[in-house]
């Protein structure tokens, strides 16, 4: 995927744009043969992930973010797309803090 390891790193800032992120990711399973995949993003890899979804769902089976959730308008498409199959969305509510902590 462009820019990390020992791909390479254009300039141009276009050319990081998510579409062609996720035209990587996919570039990635091409090259492997595969017909389907499942996708898991960490941090700011989940914004990739879900977007790999859903600009490829015949591709994508699954898709697991971790740290950075999709957003409700990526969730709502997600949803609307996804006919038949199963999804987990979850959230940590944030703790209140606690009164013996000082």
């Amino acid at each position: 995927m462009r820019g990390y390891g020992g791909t390479d790193a254009p300039a141009e800032i276009s050319e990081y744009s998510m579409l062609r992120l996720a035209g990587d990711v996919v570039g990635i399973a091409n090259t492997l043969g595969e017909t389907s995949f499942a996708v898991v993003g960490h941090d700011w890899g989940s914004p990739l992930a879900s977007n790999v979804g859903l600009f490829r769902p015949d591709m994508v089976r699954g898709a697991a973010l971790l740290s950075v959730p999709s957003g409700q308008r990526v969730t709502a498409r997600v949803s609307r797309r996804a006919a038949g199959r199963r999804f987990i969305i979850s959230s940590v509510e944030p703790a209140p803090a606690r009164r013996d902590l000082g």
